[in-house]
């Protein structure tokens, strides 16, 4: 007999020798507490699978969610596309064949000084994420801006490998934004009072020509609807559900309306 077996059997059953049925006795004993070891690890193995394949399949929605909604690319580290996925190929206006090898200056616009470069590759050299609004270029050499978020693959040293950047296209908001600072310039300049609301009706903007007229400076206007502050007892109450009405239906109006001073 094995002497390590002998040693066991001697912790068990002490100096004397068990008998043959003793010894059944811890067979039947080893052999049942074996199956139930293999039916727990068959179970866990199975649990594994199953949270390997959930996984697996969460990661492959997300993705798919992503690749959706986002402009999405993957570069190496000196910046050389990887990975472009449709958005990306459509939002360009280059075949995934003519971005695949190239670097992302191929839909550089010119509008960045070379200092904002500069500090977007020392942010994700060293393993930062990036964020930024950026103004490109297509193919056909028309601008679209893109709010961009640039995340580094790091190795276990920590430095990165690859990057994969996710952009969201915001060429209708600068467009809009752009047409609010030159109509805000304009207004700024003439001699009547001018006052910007949101959909709500709500103040965001108003000339100097409005605040002297009106009495109120424009942290007394802003977030406050005009009507509010504005109109006192004689305001026509018809005039009042016009502008309201016009308002809520989207609507271009003409009309005269008594207000009041913030003196009154």
């Amino acid at each position: 007999m094995h002497r390590l077996l002998k040693r066991q059997l001697k912790k068990i059953f002490g100096e004397k020798e068990p008998d043959n049925q003793e010894l059944k006795q811890l067979i039947e004993l080893v052999d049942e507490s074996y199956h139930h070891f293999h039916d727990d690890y068959l179970k866990l193995e199975r649990i594994l699978e199953l949270s390997s394949k959930e996984s697996f399949k969460e990661l492959t929605n997300f993705k798919g969610a992503i690749d959706e909604a986002a402009i999405v690319s993957i570069t190496d580290v000196k910046g050389e596309i990887l990975f472009a996925n449709d958005n990306f190929v459509k939002i360009s206006g280059y075949s995934l064949s003519e971005l695949i090898g190239s670097n992302h200056s191929i839909v550089n616009s010119g509008y960045h000084p070379k200092s904002f470069w500069k500090e977007m590759w020392a942010s994700i050299g060293k393993g930062e994420t990036f964020k930024a609004e950026i103004c490109n270029r297509n193919k056909n050499g028309e601008i679209y801006w893109v709010n961009s978020t640039i995340i580094p693959f790091l190795l276990e040293n920590g430095k990165p490998f690859q990057y994969i950047s996710i952009r969201f296209d915001i060429t209708a908001r600068k467009k809009i934004e752009e047409e609010i600072k030159t109509l805000a310039l304009v207004a700024q300049k003439t001699q009547n009072a001018v006052i910007m609301a949101d959909v709500d009706g709500r103040a965001m903007w108003a000339n100097e020509a409005f605040t002297t007229i009106s009495e109120y400076a424009v942290d007394e206007l802003l977030g406050k609807k005009p009507g509010d502050l504005l109109q006192g007892e004689d305001t026509d109450l018809e005039t009042i559900k016009y502008v309201s009405d016009g308002l809520k239906a989207k609507i271009p109006m003409t009309f005269e309306i008594l207000n009041y001073t913030k003196s009154g």
